[in-house]
């Protein structure tokens, strides 16, 4: 699904209640046509002050384009959405940043109305600049959720700020022209681990793409919370990204019953296992696309560069028909 059918799932939702999650300068809901609310960590005016260093915007326009918040999370959605309830929660490029995913996604699915859709955008690491960061393993989102501790995200902002590449052009990764080049940077090194310090010693709250993901691997992971029976939602909808995209589209369908039917859990994983060997098979194809026509130009070369005429004759003449 490409960003333009992600705006049609939403545009047919007119009317309905919906919540879209950090909007920033450029929200998927427009407030005019929808029944929308908007939340953040932040309010307005602190989301002002943390990123005017940034330069997200040209000309100082900031101010101007940043979307009012109706709901400053503190706590949780459960508590500081003030009883509201939405069919549809909208949010692109912020699952990476929350530091408990799991119970994020417990959260949300108490604002949410019985079968109603958390629609997500994720940036795929592959064509981001988390190209050189391993993958997260369900092991360590767990982890975060049994200890319910902030400072467990340490080692992921440390990751985070060491690893990053500073491309952010998705056509450079997804066409291999960005290498790792390691440079000594004894000074910025020790600021990574103060950071550390920082955030595991003093409860510093820090922004970060804590945890990475492929297209694949998100599927492992929502495979892997119906295992344990943490995940109070089935798959509606899922696509990988598309051409020079750094991102990929998954959509969760409320339902709680899925914690109480274990026969229900087990067809779902399947489902999602399915999806997730079919698309493994479809990009090793993908990747062995120019290894193959290597391997058939070699294969005709040779073939061409015999004597016989038994050979070359069809050959020569098969060539002059591709040609034309």
């Amino acid at each position: 699904m490409s960003r333009a059918a992600l705006e049609a799932f939403i545009e047919e939702r007119k009317g309905e209640p919906i919540l879209e999650i950090g909007p920033l300068i450029s929200p998927l809901v427009d407030r005019d046509i929808h029944n929308a609310f908007f939340a953040d960590i932040r309010s307005t005016e602190e989301i002002y002050e943390f990123y005017l260093p940034l330069d997200v915007c040209p000309d100082g326009e900031l101010r101007n384009k940043l979307v009012p918040i109706d709901f400053v999370i503190r706590e949780s959605y459960e508590k500081d959405v003030a009883g509201h309830k939405f069919n549809v929660i909208v949010s692109s490029h912020v699952i990476e940043h929350v530091h408990d995913l799991i119970l994020h996604f417990h959260d949300l699915s108490k604002v949410l109305n019985e079968d109603g859709f958390l629609v997500m955008a994720i940036p795929d690491r592959r064509y981001t600049f988390d190209h050189f960061r391993e993958v997260t393993p369900f092991r360590d989102m767990h982890d975060v959720y049994m200890r319910n501790d902030f400072a467990c995200t340490a080692r992921l902002a440390f990751d985070f700020e060491f690893n990053r590449h500073p491309c952010n052009y998705p056509v450079d990764y997804q066409n291999n022209a960005v290498s790792f080049y390691p440079v000594a940077e004894e000074d910025r090194f020790l600021e990574y681990q103060e950071l550390y310090k920082q955030i595991k010693d003093e409860g510093l709250r820090y922004d970060a793409h804590f945890w990475v993901f492929t297209y694949i691997t998100f599927l492992d992971f929502l495979r892997d919370c119906l295992r344990a029976n943490l995940l109070p939602y089935t798959l509606h909808y899922s696509h990988p990204p598309l051409l020079n995209c750094g991102e990929f589209t998954i959509i969760l369908k409320k339902d709680l019953s899925i914690l109480e039917d274990s026969d229900k859990r087990m067809a779902e994983m399947m489902k999602i296992i399915d999806l997730s060997e079919s698309q493994i098979v479809k990009d090793r194809d993908k990747a062995a696309e120019p290894y193959v026509e290597e391997a058939l130009e070699e294969q005709l070369a040779r073939l061409t560069s015999t004597t016989s005429w038994k050979v070359t004759r069809p050959l020569r003449a098969l060539g002059r028909l591709l040609k034309k």
